[in-house]
């Protein structure tokens, strides 16, 4: 590997101006003491964090972000839900051992390139009983998959929370 020499003037100011932004948000971070919610706007254009924002609990989406939906027929019924973060709560329809039940989640948060956290919420016979993921994405929709792993069969209604994790490609 081998070794750069940085001497451009403009190049070192933009790395320590990057370096004092980071310093910066590590020490709101560290001293999470505050209350309220908390922005943090750099102005370094290499580190764009006019976007984070954290509470004394944690960081997320703000209340108004969220909802919640629920399947109408089957664990394969397709969901729809305009939201950034919520609840799926399944049907209740038996779903056989070893088998996997495959629905679509319509979503107009969902873009393309994002990520979409799934978590199984609601409290069931026993969380190792499913295998859950997602199952492709795209603009507007993704496909989420349920899989019984329990060795038998199942009939519970299982809610699943997911959060939309925006990912930016330029």
């Amino acid at each position: 590997m081998s070794e750069t020499t940085l001497t451009s003037p403009s190049t070192i100011a933009a790395l320590q101006s990057m370096i004092h932004e980071l310093y910066a948000l590590r020490e709101l971070v560290t001293n999470a003491a505050f209350s309220g919610n908390v922005a943090y706007a750099g102005s370094n254009p290499l580190l764009d964090l006019s976007k984070v924002v954290g509470t004394a609990n944690g960081i997320g989406y703000v209340t108004g972000s969220g909802g919640t939906v629920t399947q109408a027929t089957s664990k394969g019924t397709a969901v729809t839900l305009n939201k950034a973060s919520g609840n799926i709560t399944l049907n209740a329809a038996s779903l056989a051992s070893g088998a996997t039940a495959r629905f679509q989640f319509s979503n107009s948060v969902i873009g393309a390139a994002d990520i979409i956290l799934l978590q199984l919420t609601g409290l069931v016979a026993a969380t190792s009983s499913y295998n859950i993921w997602i199952d492709g994405v795209g603009s507007g929709v993704c496909f989420v998959c349920v899989k019984n792993i329990s060795g038998g069969a199942l009939a519970e209604s299982i809610v699943l929370g997911f959060a939309v994790i925006k990912v930016a490609t330029a």
